[in-house]
This record gives C-alpha cells, sequence and structure tokens, in this order.
C-alpha cells in the first residue's frame, strides 16, 4: 500500500505540552480517568517526532541501498572484467613473482609473425647466476649452461634443452645437468645412461655415456665415445656417421670386374675381351673424389681408352642410361702406361647412381693392371641413402 500523506502531528507549538512524571508513566491511566490536556498532547506530540525521525531514517536508508546497488552493478563489471583477464594465461599469473603450473597446453601467440619474434624469451644469460642448486654461491661466471625447457624422461631423470656460454652454443641434454661447483656435466639419476647433442665452436657434438658413469670428465665435450660433426651436411635419407678422413693411392679391385676379362696368372692382370670391361667403383655415398689412375700395357702404339661412368638405377622397363664423367685415351706408345682420369672434386652421389670404370682394348693382348684414385676425401657424418 502506498504512504499516507498526512502525517500524526500534535500540539507541535509545545504552548501545552508536559511530560507527566515518570511514576504517572510507569503506572500508565487508571479506569475511567481523565488525563490533563498538557499530558496527552505531550504524548500524541511525540508520536509525531517519531514519525517524521522514521520516515527520514527510511529515506536514509533507501539513498544507501540505492548507493549500494550501484556498487554492486559496478563490482559486477569488474568481476566480468576479471573472468576475462582471468581466461587469457591464468589471469597473467606468469606475470607474477612465482612459479606457475598449467594442466592444460597453453597457446602464445605474439603480436607479429617474423621470424625473429620469439613466442617466449627471458633476457637472462647463463652467467648471470653464479649459484648451485643448492643455493652455495660459485664464482661469477661459472654458470656456463642455463636450462631452457625440462621434462621427466625416466626414474628421476629429466630431458632438457640448454644455452650456453661462448664458446658453447646450445644443447639438448638426457639425464644430465651441469654441475656448478665442479664445473661439470653429473648425472642426474644414475641408474641410466647420459646422452647429449652439444653445438660448439663451429660443429655439434654427439656424446653418450653409460648409466652409473662418476666422477665425470668434460662430457660432453670430450672425446670418450663422442664424435664430432662439422660443415655440411645431407638432410635427406638416413643419418648414418663415418669418421672424417682422407685416403690416398686407393686400388680398385679389379676382381669386381664385369664383362669380359681374363685373369693372367703370370702377372695378375686381366686381358679384356672386344668390348672391353667395367670395374664398379665402391666409395661411400657423398665421398669427394680425387684423380684416377689406371695402369695398363698396351701391345700397340695405339692408346687403349678409359672413363669414369655412371649409370642411374633405371627401371623395369627401361635400361640404365650411362653417363660419362671423364674419359681419356692412353699415350700412343706400347708397353706399360698410365692413363689419368680428370675426376678430382667430383662428389659421388652412389644413393642415385651406380660409378664404374669402363676399359676397351685396342689390340687383343692389351691388358689392364691397376686402377687406383690419388686421394678421395670421405666428408664425414652425412646421408647414405
Amino acid at each position: 500500500m502506498p504512504a499516507p500523506t498526512n502525517y500524526p502531528d500534535w500540539g507541535t507549538d509545545e504552548t501545552n505540552n508536559v511530560e507527566p512524571p515518570a511514576g504517572k508513566i510507569a503506572e500508565g491511566w487508571l479506569p475511567a480517568e481523565q488525563p490533563p490536556a498538557g499530558w496527552f498532547n505531550w504524548w500524541k506530540n511525540l508520536v509525531g517526532l517519531w514519525t517524521r525521525w522514521l520516515e527520514s531514517e527510511v529515506i536514509a536508508v533507501k539513498v544507501r541501498v540505492d548507493d549500494a546497488e550501484d556498487d554492486i552493478d559496478g563490482l559486477s563489471d569488474a568481476l566480468t572484467t576479471l573472468d576475462t583477464d582471468l581466461s587469457t594465461l591464468e589471469g597473467a599469473a606468469a606475470l607474477k613473482a612465482s612459479q606457475n603450473t598449467f594442466t592444460k597446453s597453453q597457446i602464445i601467440n605474439s603480436e607479429s609473425n617474423w621470424a625473429d619474434d620469439p613466442l617466449v624469451s627471458t633476457t637472462a644469460k647463463p652467467g648471470d647466476d653464479p649459484t648451485d642448486l643448492s643455493g652455495v654461491p660459485a664464482a661469477a661466471g661459472s654458470n656456463r649452461w642455463k636450462l631452457i625447457i625440462a621434462a621427466p624422461t625416466q626414474g628421476t631423470a629429466y630431458g632438457g634443452i640448454f644455452i650456453g656460454q661462448s664458446p658453447d652454443g646450445a644443447a639438448m641434454v638426457n639425464n644430465a645437468r651441469w654441475h656448478i661447483p665442479t664445473q661439470k656435466w653429473r648425472q642426474i639419476d644414475p641408474a641410466y645412461a647420459s646422452t647429449a647433442i652439444v653445438g660448439r665452436s663451429g660443429q655439434w657434438v654427439a656424446s653418450y655415456t653409460p648409466a652409473g658413469s662418476v666422477p665425470w670428465t668434460d662430457w660432453p665435450t670430450d672425446s670418450g665415445g663422442d664424435f664430432l660433426a662439422g660443415g655440411n651436411i645431407a638432410s635427406h635419407g638416413l643419418f648414418l656417421y663415418h669418421p672424417p678422413r682422407v685416403s690416398t693411392d686407393v686400388t680398385i679391385p679389379l676382381s669386381c670386374s664385369s664383362g669380359e676379362a681374363i685373369l693372367q696368372s703370370t702377372d695378375g692382370s686381366y686381358k679384356l675381351g672386344p668390348d672391353g670391361a667395367c670395374w664398379a667403383l665402391k666409395v661411400p655415398d657423398l665421398t669427394v673424389l680425387g684423380d684416377i689412375y689406371v695402369v695398363v700395357d698396351q701391345a700397340s702404339a695405339f692408346g687403349m681408352y678409359v672413363a669414369l661412368v655412371r649409370r642411374d638405377k633405371g627401371s623395369s622397363s627401361t635400361f640404365p642410361t650411362f653417363q660419362t664423367i671423364d674419359d681419356n685415351n692412353g699415350p700412343a706408345a706400347t708397353g706399360i702406361q698410365q692413363i689419368a682420369l680428370a675426376t678430382s672434386g667430383h662428389s659421388a652421389e652412389s644413393a642415385s647412381w651406380e660409378y664404374s670404370v669402363m676399359v676397351k682394348r685396342v689390340h687383343a693382348d692389351d691388358k689392364v693392371g691397376r686402377i687406383s684414385m690419388s686421394v678421395f676425401t670421405d666428408t664425414g657424418p652425412r646421408n647414405l641413402g
């Protein structure tokens, strides 16, 4: 119902308002008693004053309630905004000086898509915090490696990506960490082996050490069981390791001949049939060849024909096609002669080609005694197809 429009005001000029004595107030009216006008005026005036005061308090409370509702609306807006913030990287928790654990995968996008715009970066360098994991201080700059990413692997071990001070570049290491007091890598869980690939001083060092290998030396940058890879490395096929080396005066076995070739029991040479013969050139893939030399015994003053050829693998419907890499004829003289093929610097792409040294006779008594390369370079780690 709506509020009354009138008020129970009474005796507002207070000319005949008399407060009854305390005893009378306690006793109240008696039966058939007629109170004095002043006492009655005082009571009705007091009722009007209280009515007015209660109305003012109700109005004040209503104002405060309205203000509170506005505050609640503002708080609701703030909570909505906060909820939005919380949905962005767990409420920007990573910005706080505390470690955070995310139970779901995170999507991190940068403002641009430049190749050198990092999604995650740090300004701390490996040597900025020379303190051991136990809190023991170490010499300044002795923290040569900084762990960037770590993930558990087996037991208590973890695999990590480390960034190192110069000349150390970066490392992928499993079951090892850099131990500052000893300035060595240390196995995390001695029950498991440790492996590492370290990029340093312009080369890659791949290392392995068995379980329980303590104390360590300079692993994974020492030479114990490691191999080094430098220069260009082929990026296709299977990656197998062969130590880099330079070989000289390498004989191509004549016993691997194909075609008509007859072994001479007197001097170990081969006589050739009318169509000549081919000897397979068996070197590791991508070997860089030197010049090839063929020692022959010419029965006439007409030079024998020698060539380094290669052929593709062909198919079920076509024969392989020969290509000549280099060819030459022997000198116009009889007797033992040396014929050189200028193949130095050619890379033997044996994964796609089959290489052979082809020799053709001029005289029926022409013979082949020896085929060799002066130098060839095995490039070390590379693709073997």
